[in-house]
C-alpha cells in the first residue's frame, strides 16, 4: 500500500517523479556507485546517529576532564591550610611492681686517658727525618704498637683462674699468632710462648703462682718473681705488651694471663739492659733519634722479641732460673720442656710428649735435643 499522495508514475506527464519523504522513512538522494537508488537504505541514518551519539560522550568527557584540569591548577596556586591545634596530654607515671625505677648515670664523656711516657720518649726516634728511607721491620713494629687505630682500653689484664690451677688446653689455648703469607714466622713470639706454657704447666696458669707476688696498686703493679726480683708495670706497659705479643688461641683468660706475663718478662729484660746502658760507652756516642738508643728501651724490647729467645733466658726473666734442669730430649716423658737454643727462623715452641710446636706444628723432636724443663 502507497502512503505517497502522488504517484509515482503518472501516464499524463509521462515523467519519474520523485516520491516524498516521510518521518517513517528515510531514502538518500545520492546514487550508489551502480548508479542506482541503494538497496538498503536505512543503514546510512543509523550510523549517523550512532556517530553522532559518540561525539556526544566525547565532548562530555573533554568537558570533564578541562573542568577537572581547571580545579588542579587553581589547588596548586592555593597557600597552604594551617593543621588544627593538638593538645598535648602528659603520660601518667605508671608504677609497677615488675619493672621498678632506676636511677641512671650518664656514662662519662670520656675514657680516662693513660699516660704516654714512652711514645714521648721514643719521639726523636720514630720522627726522624731520614724514617721514609730507612724504616724497617722494627719501625713497623713500634707504629702498629702505638698506633690508636682499633684501640679498645683493657679492663683486666689477668684471668680469674685460681691460683695454682693448670691451663684446660696447654695445647690449643695458646698459641703464637700467624699472619697471611708471604709471612713465614720470621718475626713469631713461638720462643716466648713456649716458655709460658712450660711455666703455666709447671706452676699453674695464673701469674699469682708464677710469681711469688703480684698487687695492683692504682695504675701498676707490683711484683715480686721467684728469684726475688721486684719491678714495676704501669698500664701503658701492660697495653703495649698485649699489642706486641700478638698471641691467640681458644682460652681467652690463658692468652690474658700470658700477656701479662710477656710483659712482665720483657720489662725485666728491659731493666737489665738498661743497667748494663749506664757502663756502655756507645750509649754517649748516638743520640736520641738512633736505633741504638730504640733498641733499649721497654717498646724496644716488646718490638725486638721477634728475633727469638733462648729457652733457659726466656724462662730466668720469669724469675724461674732457680728452677731450670737441662736435660734430653729422651728423658723428657711426660714433662713440658722448651729447646735450650732458640731456633732462628724456625722458631722453636714448647715440647709435649716427644712433639714439638713452633713454625712447623706437631714436629718429633730429635732423642739428644737438649732441652729445659722446670722442677716445681
Amino acid at each position: 500500500m502507497l502512503t505517497h499522495t502522488q504517484p509515482a508514475y503518472s501516464p499524463a506527464h509521462s515523467r519519474f517523479t520523485s516520491p516524498v519523504k516521510t518521518l517513517d522513512q528515510a531514502v538518500t538522494d545520492q546514487p550508489n556507485h551502480f548508479g542506482k537508488l541503494p538497496a538498503h537504505s536505512p543503514i546510512g541514518p543509523s550510523v549517523n546517529s550512532n556517530r553522532d551519539a559518540e561525539l556526544g560522550e566525547l565532548l562530555k568527557l573533554l568537558g570533564t576532564l578541562v573542568v577537572s584540569l581547571k580545579t588542579w591548577m587553581s589547588r596548586e596556586h592555593e597557600a597552604p591550610k594551617p593543621q588544627p591545634p593538638v593538645t598535648a596530654y602528659p603520660t601518667p607515671l605508671v608504677s609497677s611492681p615488675h619493672r621498678p625505677l632506676v636511677n641512671t648515670v650518664p656514662a662519662p664523656d670520656s675514657l680516662p686517658t693513660i699516660r704516654r711516657e714512652w711514645k714521648e720518649q721514643l719521639a726523636p726516634f720514630m720522627n726522624r727525618s731520614n724514617l721514609a728511607s730507612t724504616r724497617n721491620a722494627f719501625d713497623t713494629e713500634l707504629i702498629e704498637m702505638f698506633s690508636d687505630k682499633n684501640y679498645e682500653p683493657i679492663t683486666a689484664f689477668m684471668s680469674e683462674k685460681p691460683k695454682g690451677q693448670k691451663p684446660d688446653d696447654l695445647h690449643n689455648g695458646l698459641r703464637a699468632t700467624y699472619e697471611n703469607f708471604p709471612y713465614l714466622g720470621a718475626l713469631g713470639r713461638e720462643e716466648h710462648v713456649a716458655a709460658i706454657k712450660v711455666a703455666m704447666a709447671t706452676f699453674g696458669q695464673s701469674p699469682a703462682g708464677i710469681f711469688k707476688h703480684v698487687a695492683k696498686h692504682g695504675d701498676h703493679y707490683d711484683v715480686t718473681m721467684r728469684d726475688g726480683f721486684k719491678l714495676t708495670i704501669t698500664v701503658e706497659e701492660l697495653e703495649l705488651a698485649a699489642k706486641a705479643a700478638k698471641f691467640s688461641g681458644g682460652d681467652e683468660g690463658m692468652v690474658k694471663d700470658a700477656q701479662f706475663l710477656f710483659a712482665v718478662m720483657s720489662k725485666r729484660q728491659y731493666l737489665e739492659l738498661e743497667r748494663d746502658s749506664a757502663t756502655d760507652p756507645f750509649m754517649s756516642l748516638y743520640g736520641k733519634d738512633s736505633a741504638y738508643h730504640a733498641h733499649r728501651t721497654y717498646p724496644g724490647v716488646l718490638s725486638g722479641a721477634g728475633g727469638g729467645i733462648d729457652g733457659d733466658t726466656a724462662l730466668s726473666y720469669l724469675g724461674l732460673k732457680e728452677h731450670l734442669q737441662v736435660i734430653d730430649a729422651s728423658a723428657l716423658g711426660t714433662q713440658v720442656g722448651v729447646p735450650l737454643d732458640k731456633g732462628a727462623r724456625n722458631k722453636n715452641g714448647v715440647i709435649i710428649e716427644g712433639v714439638m710446636e713452633g713454625q712447623l706444628y706437631n714436629t718429633p723432636v730429635s732423642p739428644s735435643l737438649k732441652v729445659v724443663t722446670l722442677r716445681g
